[in-house]
């Protein structure tokens, strides 16, 4: 069963228990998804629940210009069930403002297609409504022959009507259990995901700590340049690799001369600071493809 069906079922049911507030929001939303879907069945089906309201809000003009709306939609989508719903409902409004004419052809044309469909329940609708009419215009004597009629196939439909009454409950039951059902899935889906972000919280964060304690295990803490134990590893690994493909590998040492003196004679403060800037000095000579790393201090 479609969305835009269960949103009209649900209406049509508040509006038989007298509950219009709550039907009006379900036919709304079923009237703009028929439109986004282009379901002209339930769009006339769901014009006419408006209509119905209407009429019970005792505002026939809006409810006449909805169901000639809902009967060409019905025409459009050929669902005979919605164009004798809105030909009953037709006969209503055009009964109500004492056009019992009017009214009366909109009952004859809904027994017709009821009475062909089936539609026992429809044509016992359309029966009343022609006794009603006939009744009004004088003509008793078809007004009781219509009212008997009505009585007799009421007789017959009063069964169904308790079965719609039982599956419209159903209907609602299900309705909210899917309801449910989608608020729990919702709700453990933005459980899902809160959980993935703090996950990959936790992971950036650790990525970042592995990050910081590789560069701690390779960096000289004080120069920033490679330390003596990254230095040994990679030297050992490009000494093989030289080896093995037959490259030259080039080495160079250097050391500060006197540093001592620079240290006794200006702090170390003074003497850090010179090693900074030498290590900056050859960072800035190599290639990115070279190493440079502080073999003393450790």
């Amino acid at each position: 069963m479609g969305r835009a069906m269960r949103l009209n079922l649900k209406a049509q049911i508040h509006v038989q228990q007298g509950d219009i507030d709550k039907a009006i929001p379900h036919v709304n939303d079923a009237l703009d998804l028929s439109h986004s879907l282009d379901d002209a069945s339930e769009r006339a089906h769901a014009l006419a629940t408006l209509a119905q309201i209407a009429l019970l809000k005792n505002d026939r003009e809006r409810a006449t210009t909805l169901l000639e709306e809902a009967v060409d939609c019905s025409k459009e989508a050929a669902d005979i069930d919605a164009h004798i719903r809105a030909l009953l409902l037709m006969g209503q409004a055009h009964a109500g403002d004492k056009d019992f004419e009017t009214a009366r052809a909109s009952y004859l044309e809904a027994r017709t297609l009821a009475k062909q469909q089936g539609n026992r329940v429809q044509e016992s609708s359309a029966l009343e409504g022609l006794s009603v009419c006939y009744a009004n215009t004088g003509e008793h004597d078809l007004a009781y022959d219509f009212l008997r009629r009505f009585h007799k196939l009421h007789k017959e439909v009063e069964g169904y009507r308790v079965e719609q009454r039982i599956r419209a409950v159903q209907i609602e039951a299900d309705l909210d259990a899917a309801r449910a059902d989608v608020e729990a899935f919702r709700t453990k889906t933005r459980a899902l995901q809160e959980a993935n972000q703090t996950l990959e919280a936790y992971q950036l964060q650790n990525e970042a700590l592995l990050a910081q304690l590789r560069r701690q295990n390779r960096e000289d803490h004080l120069t920033g340049l490679n330390n003596r134990r990254y230095f040994d590893e990679v030297l050992s690994q490009e000494w093989y690799r030289a080896k093995r493909y037959g490259r030259p590998l080039a080495l160079a040492m250097a050391d500060v001369d006197h540093f001592k003196r620079v240290n006794d004679l200006h702090s170390h403060q003074v003497g850090d600071i010179v090693l900074q800037q030498v290590a900056e000095i050859l960072r800035s000579r190599v290639r990115q493809t070279d190493l440079v790393a502080r073999y003393g201090g450790e």
